[in-house]
């Protein structure tokens, strides 16, 4: 308010520019957390609802704004808007294909293991409209892989136990891409094994605080996802 004030009151401080700042600093920093699940939204990046049916509503026109001195109004914003154009890209993919873009998850250890960490994946790739094929547990690799190569998809997302981790992923990559996945995706922060999970063909990792928005973006581009 003060600030305002000094530039000489409302509508100096819009026809210079600094409302329109401080609403864009503002929406960033916003968006931001909501991309990263810092601020969540309940059945849109917490617990989606995958086969909700769309809202359908009429588009609302806004008028332009001409004239000199004149500010056109700041554009209206749902902080929901990322990731509700995935959930709009699926629908349309589905509708295009009679089926939405698929996950084969690859899950290791005991259902006791795996559960926690499988079930906040499936979410994960339900926020992006992306169907999670769930299995549980396999007894090795190649087992895994043949389960895969059967699901109809070219995205693998592993998923269990950090402890299994080092000695069960580059096995397990190896054999998914050898049957065709085009994408393996695991599950938690690689700290340490980032390295040589990466080497021995790991394309991303899914985990709390990550850009989630953009991690989808990327799955959607790559399951050929418009």
């Amino acid at each position: 308010m003060q600030r305002i004030e000094a530039l000489g009151g409302i509508t100096k401080a819009l026809v210079q520019g600094d409302v329109a700042r401080v609403l864009t600093e503002t929406r960033a920093a916003r968006d931001k957390a909501v991309r990263t699940r810092r601020q969540p939204i309940v059945g849109v990046s917490e617990f989606p609802h995958l086969t909700e049916a769309p809202v359908q509503r009429e588009a609302h026109a806004i008028a332009p704004v001409q004239g000199e001195g004149v500010v056109a109004p700041p554009r209206p914003l749902r902080f929901s808007e990322a990731f509700e154009s995935l959930r709009d890209a699926s629908d349309r993919h589905h509708a295009a294909h009679g089926a939405r873009p698929r996950a084969f998850m690859a899950n290791l250890g005991t259902v006791a293991e795996h559960t926690a960490r499988s079930t906040w994946i499936s979410n994960v790739l339900a926020v992006g409209g992306i169907e999670a094929d769930e299995h549980r547990g396999f007894p090795d690799a190649a087992a895994g892989a043949e389960l895969f190569a059967k699901a109809g998809t070219s995205l693998a997302v592993i998923s269990g136990p950090d402890a299994l981790y080092p000695e069960q992923v580059p096995a397990l990559v190896a054999a998914l891409k050898a049957k065709g996945a085009r994408t393996v995706a695991v599950a938690g922060r690689p700290g340490e094994h980032e390295a040589a999970f990466r080497a021995a063909g790991v394309d991303m990792f899914l985990y709390a605080g990550a850009d989630l928005f953009q991690l989808l973006k990327t799955l959607h581009q790559q399951l050929g996802v418009a």
